[in-house]
């Protein structure tokens, strides 16, 4: 099937963090981009769906 880009962000965060000693600052960073970015992509669908 199609992946969604926030799996596909998953995978290349999960990759990172295999190959990398774990910085919860960076995880954090991403997850908060992850979280910006998913309300945007609602909120665009939602007015998309209103006109």
């Amino acid at each position: 099937g199609k992946l969604t880009p926030t799996y596909q962000l998953m995978q290349v965060v999960s990759t990172y963090l295999e190959n990398h000693e774990f910085n919860i600052l960076a995880a954090l960073v991403v997850l908060g981009y992850t979280v910006f970015f998913g309300v945007l992509v609602i909120q665009l669908k939602k007015r998309i769906e209103v006109k």
